[in-house]
């Protein structure tokens, strides 16, 4: 598939169901992994009949070029659809150590100011990529990455969900298992996924 896509020039590439669970296994499995690392283009896994445009794209980003690449591709291949931006960060630390007692009320101080910085951080993402007036919202969630992409795709109720893979954080090694399986689980949510271009992480 990847050869037949660069032979063409192909810009995009998607993949659909054919029969009920040749996605989710296509995705979860080595022939995904392994289409998804050969393909220079956006791989997209339609989990869903189309009936309409995408009216609602869900952007998730760990700030790197990666997912900056993810949320220029989403801007382009769907124009007219709201973007609505999401970062999940795990402040586990700052839970664990609340448990200890003293400095309860400095730790959370301390997770009050990370989730600050990631809300700026978010907004400097969309406004250095120009993306401003097609941003519908932009969240930050504290937690697990995969559980919190899943509750904010249903909070937005995301048509398609776009990962830029190659990304700098845990989130990168754990986009195809688990983010990805999990929302084709539900099988609600199409998923585009991007790299970088040749050169760049």
């Amino acid at each position: 598939i990847a050869a037949y896509a660069a032979s063409i020039g192909a810009s995009l590439v998607v993949v659909g169901p054919n029969g009920d669970h040749a996605v989710r296994d296509m995705l979860i499995g080595s022939t995904a992994q392994r289409l998804q690392r050969a393909l220079r283009v956006p791989l997209l896994i339609a989990r869903n009949r189309l009936v309409r445009a995408y009216r609602r794209v869900l952007v998730t980003t760990d700030f790197s070029r990666a997912s900056a690449e993810a949320a220029r591709t989403a801007a382009t291949l769907f124009p007219r659809a709201e973007l609505h931006f999401v970062h999940a960060c795990n402040v586990w630390f700052a839970t664990r150590a609340s448990r200890a007692g003293p400095g309860r009320a400095e730790i959370a101080a301390h997770r009050k100011q990370i989730l600050l910085d990631a809300e700026s951080d978010l907004d400097d993402f969309i406004r250095t990529l120009g993306l401003q007036g097609a941003a519908a919202s932009a969240l930050v969630k504290e937690g697990d990455p995969a559980a919190r992409i899943v509750e904010a795709a249903s909070e937005v109720r995301a048509s398609i969900v776009t990962f830029g893979t190659k990304g700098k954080s845990r989130i990168e090694a754990r986009l195809i298992g688990s983010v990805s399986g999990e929302l084709l689980r539900q099988t609600r949510y199409d998923v585009l996924l991007t790299k970088p271009p040749v050169g760049k992480t």
